[in-house]
């Protein structure tokens, strides 16, 4: 698949991995690699610790690496106002993602034991 191609959650982007690794919005199934999310396929290569070149190939919401940054993924530390609280859940309204502020406000459930209070600055 050619990189910049739209894709669907569930749309086939390679028929092998091959020579590629497997980055963000990909998985794999009977040896087929496909979307999981809907975006634009991504191509990029980096040299690992041993100075070989590595493809990786992903799919990205937004062709836009700046808009990609500002999308939130597992494992991101985020800043977010807690709008109720129950047992396990937390509703929450997220204002930024890492360092930078997200442009719209959204609504989140996050697990209440990966929340930390905010402490202010004196």
């Amino acid at each position: 698949m050619v990189s910049g191609t739209l894709v669907a959650p569930g749309d086939k982007v390679l028929d092998t991995i091959g020579d590629y690794r497997m980055g963000k919005g990909l998985y794999e199934a009977n040896r087929r690699i496909f979307a999981t999310v809907a975006g634009y396929v991504n191509v990029y290569a980096f040299r690992d610790k041993s100075e070989s070149l590595v493809q990786v190939i992903e799919v990205r919401r937004s062709e836009d690496q700046l808009d990609n940054e500002l999308l939130p993924f597992n494992g991101a530390v985020v800043t977010a106002k807690v709008m109720a609280v129950g047992l396990r859940f937390a509703k929450c309204d997220i204002i930024s993602i890492g360092d930078k502020v997200y442009k719209k406000r959204f609504s989140a459930l996050l697990p209440k034991k990966k929340l930390r209070p905010l402490e202010p600055e004196l």
